[in-house]
């Protein structure tokens, strides 16, 4: 008899939901908000603040930290007396066909992507990629040419797929891209720009200890103490 035992699985946790046309124009209202005089809008420019916005509070404190919880679940995490959890930026990436290059946010412990609007025809692929050597390979590289079919075995990348409303969170440190032609970040100068394209909501977390015992987690935050002034 022949027994798979898989141990070392990648999780990623996926919800979807209804995204009603009010929420849309809320997010399309903040990306105008949220961007510069090109019609640009993103983290690498220095808009990753939408968590703060109080139109859309309702989305991180009851829809996102209830799929963190989630998700920590899945790994059997118990986050009531141990953890606490820090939603440190977000911001968007909005896109009409074009492909976001591939990297990871591994400054950070989790991330995720939601999607409240995507337009017919651009339901482009969310590739996630393992990075480095495979548990199941004998040297890296190895099984990106050597096998004939992708299993959970012996996945080294995953094209998940985009539709209105699903939320992804995954590891941070996991390279991704969508799965189109790489393009510059791109403006959109009006609710018709928006309307016309994929409009994406992503963010980062960390997670530290609410105590000083240790516990393999960063200390908790009120006990870090800066050394650089104002510099």
């Amino acid at each position: 008899m022949t027994e798979h035992i898989t141990l070392f699985p990648t999780t990623v946790l996926k919800q979807t939901r209804q995204v009603s046309s009010t929420e849309k124009d809320i997010w399309f209202d903040l990306f105008l908000k949220h961007s510069n005089a090109n019609g640009e809008s993103s983290d690498y420019i220095g808009f990753e603040q939408l968590h703060l916005e109080e139109s859309v509070s309702d989305f991180y404190s009851d829809t996102l930290t209830k799929a963190v919880n989630e998700y920590l679940k899945m790994l059997s995490v118990s986050t009531s007396m141990n953890l606490n959890i820090y939603l440190t930026k977000s911001w968007f990436n909005v896109t009409n066909r074009a492909g976001i290059n591939n990297h990871n946010h591994a400054e950070h412990h989790i991330s995720f992507v939601y999607y409240p609007h995507v337009p017919q025809g651009n339901d482009a692929g969310f590739v996630l990629l393992h990075g480095g050597k495979h548990p199941n390979e004998p040297y890296d590289g190895f099984l990106a040419v050597n096998t004939f079919d992708q299993n959970q075995f012996n996945a080294t990348q995953c094209n998940l797929p985009v539709s209105e409303g699903t939320l992804y969170l995954f590891p941070s440190d996991l390279y991704h891209h969508i799965d189109a032609d790489y393009q510059p970040i791109q403006g959109f100068h009006n609710k018709q720009d928006l309307n016309n394209s994929r409009v994406c909501v992503a963010g980062d977390i960390l997670l530290t200890a609410q105590h000083s015992t240790y516990q393999r987690a960063l200390p908790p935050l009120e006990n870090w103490q800066k050394l650089n002034g104002n510099i």
